[in-house]
């Protein structure tokens, strides 16, 4: 039971609402901006990290609106990020022109910190939503 719930508190608090697209937007663009600036190489240009940035942060939040709009649960969770991660990979080897295992690798530093800044946010939301229903 316990681990049922917070299972699902994680999956509410990457996506509490369809608002939360507004905050998830920025907030993966610039965080996946300033991480894919710091690992790409020095001779890549500025537009191919925007490039990296907008499918990472952009697209990752537009994937957590649409597949999480279907209904939170936890298999739409695990498919947006699944989608997100996916599309972040092929970007970096596209763009970026990385290796598959550093693409793997860079992929886990863009997007888990997104994840994790989402989550935070998000169970500030729920709680303050619950305090304020008192």
């Amino acid at each position: 039971m316990l681990l049922g719930g917070i299972v699902t508190a994680i999956v509410y608090a990457l996506h509490p609402a369809w608002w939360a697209f507004f905050y998830q937007l920025p907030i993966g663009f610039g965080l996946a901006y300033v991480l894919a600036r710091q690992q790409a190489r020095p001779g890549v240009s500025n537009e191919a990290v925007l490039r990296v940035a907008a499918i990472c942060g952009g697209g990752g939040a537009l994937a957590f609106l649409v597949i999480m709009g279907l209904g939170a649960s936890v298999l739409t969770a695990v498919l947006a990020i699944a989608v997100m991660w996916v599309a972040t990979s092929f970007a970096l080897d596209k763009y970026l022109g990385v290796d598959w295992e550093s693409s793997q690798r860079i992929t886990g530093v863009l997007c888990c910190p997104i994840w994790i800044v989402w989550l935070i946010i998000g169970a500030v939301l729920i709680v303050l939503r619950a305090a304020g229903a008192r």
